[in-house]
């Protein structure tokens, strides 16, 4: 008769250390809870008061102005490069679900003004084989950013592609084709999350240029 008293994990991926080491970093917590992310909304507030103005004071004065109470609130880094200005600029989150923050507040006995902050949108790209994926999960063979080989990583390219202390091997964007690396932000065939998806043409056109 046998007596299961443990379990195992079997990654299908063959990928054991890894999780081991999240194992691990799960253990170290305890007994902290996990939460899951509140999704928020940020502004721009500058304070034209002429006295010092700290966060709480800051978190006070916006539920009184306009009844609703932010979930963080940090100084902007304007702040630390103007620190002789008259004004001080804060970035204020609230829940994304909040009624939204009037244009014209009145705080402090000044009129400030308030504008929403853009979301920070931005492409994931693997480090390892330099596609549109996250590292930690990518299960490619490593390839060279420079020159797209898949026989060398980016850290040999000089000792694999070089000659007599000069490259011979020119860049080429795995992507496109460019004659540019493959993480070069300006490259053609970059994600942009907030932009509409690449068309078949415009993909066709894009490669096509670095053939002519």
């Amino acid at each position: 008769m046998h007596n299961y008293n443990s379990f195992a994990l079997c990654p299908k991926d063959g990928d054991s250390e890894n999780v081991m080491e999240k194992i691990k970093s799960v253990c170290f917590f305890r007994d902290a809870p996990v939460k899951k992310a509140i999704p928020w909304t940020s502004y721009h507030i500058k304070n034209y008061c002429l006295k010092p103005v700290i966060a709480e004071a800051l978190k006070d004065a916006l539920a009184t102005a306009a009844g609703l109470v932010p979930v963080a609130i940090a100084a902007s880094r304007e702040n630390d490069a103007n620190p002789m200005s008259s004004s001080t600029t804060w970035i204020v989150r609230f829940p994304e679900s909040h009624q939204s923050l009037p244009h014209n507040l009145f705080l402090f006995g000044c009129h400030t003004q308030t504008r929403i902050l853009p979301k920070r949108q931005m492409a994931v790209q693997c480090t390892w084989c330099w596609l549109w994926h996250n590292t930690r999960t990518c299960a490619s063979d490593p390839r060279c950013s420079l020159c797209r080989s898949s026989r060398h990583s980016k850290k040999d390219h000089a000792n694999q592609c070089g000659a007599t202390g000069q490259n011979i091997c020119p860049n080429r964007c795995i992507h496109c084709h460019g004659r540019h690396p493959a993480d070069n932000v300006s490259s053609d065939l970059r994600p942009n999350p907030s932009g509409p998806p690449m068309s078949q043409g415009r993909f066709t056109k894009c490669v096509a240029k670095y053939y002519i």
